[in-house]
């Protein structure tokens, strides 16, 4: 099912917009159409502590800006349980840096 979602969405998005990289930052986009983006993206991987997800470490998708209406795919992070929590309990600062250097190199995935 996860990678229906993901080949449909893929192709809605090659055939239909010419600039890929400004329509995933600009437009609404569900955390469950995200999710295998932002797998992709990482390598399965969290992005802090870059432990690999499994059934043991489950992911977690994160909104960077903690504003849970703002949708776009830049604002969205996958993170294990444990640094997802540490990041809204504890106040653990996210690593940005880390992030924008991801981001920018997403257009290699579908190139």
């Amino acid at each position: 099912m996860r990678y229906k979602l993901y080949i449909i969405y893929l192709l809605d998005c090659v055939f239909c917009f010419s600039n890929y990289n400004k329509y995933l930052s600009t437009k609404f986009i569900s955390k469950r159409v995200a999710r295998p983006f932002l797998l992709d993206l990482q390598n399965n991987s969290c992005l802090m502590c870059l432990e690999e997800f499994s059934e043991n470490v489950p992911c977690e998708i994160h909104h960077i800006d903690k504003n849970s209406s703002n949708n776009v795919f830049d604002n969205y992070v996958a993170l294990c349980c444990n640094c997802h929590s540490s990041i809204h309990r504890y106040n653990k600062t996210f690593p940005i840096e880390k992030y924008k250097k991801l981001l920018c190199n997403k257009t290699s995935l579908f190139t």
